[in-house]
């Protein structure tokens, strides 16, 4: 499992962020699916650097720290659009 989980896990976490907060408007929903994905995708390599890599394939580490990416990523967008 490589790249294609880490966006799958970053699309999750987007949707699930638009659910918790609806009053998104439709200008940031593609804003907030590419954060989710990239957050994601910085979890996962942060996570094989890392050394959560296992002879048979991935560490069960991997997924928590490319949610945990893309909350960050998410988070931070959402503070910073409270700024402007």
């Amino acid at each position: 499992m490589g790249i294609l989980f880490w966006i799958t896990i970053g699309v999750i976490v987007s949707i699930l962020t638009l659910a918790i907060e609806p009053y998104v408007n439709r200008i940031h929903i593609p804003a907030t699916i590419i954060l989710g994905v990239a957050g994601a995708v910085l979890g996962g390599v942060i996570g094989s650097f890392l050394g959560f890599n296992t002879i048979e394939g991935m560490h069960f580490m991997i997924p928590f720290l490319a949610f945990a990416g893309s909350i960050f990523f998410l988070t931070l967008y959402r503070n910073i659009e409270k700024l402007h």
